[in-house]
């Protein structure tokens, strides 16, 4: 991969990753359980459920990082931030395709 398409790649992902932080703040102002459940699929995050509305999010395999988000519970910029991390953690120990 050349330096270029490297750094293509890396702000294809930073564009997305902006735009879906926009999209959870614009449009979905209540946590419900699908858009956990959508978010942790689409970004690699794994889920614990402790009841019907109270779930923990975390990285794949375990690394730091740990949000919890309750549905039906207004969503915070904090939180946000926090799941940019963990979906960061997550991109960087992915290896990448050669």
């Amino acid at each position: 991969m050349t330096e270029r398409q490297r750094f293509d790649d890396v702000w294809a992902r930073e564009i997305e990753r902006r735009f879906q932080a926009e999209v959870l703040r614009e449009t979905k102002q209540w946590w419900t359980r699908k858009a956990i459940e959508g978010l942790a699929d689409s970004h690699g995050l794994k889920l614990r459920w402790q009841s019907e509305s109270l779930c923990f999010v975390s990285h794949p395999i375990g690394l730091d990082g740990l949000v919890a988000l309750r549905v039906g519970e207004r969503i915070t910029d904090d939180q946000i931030a926090q799941l940019e991390d963990l979906k960061g953690l997550a991109a960087a120990s992915t290896p990448m395709p050669t």
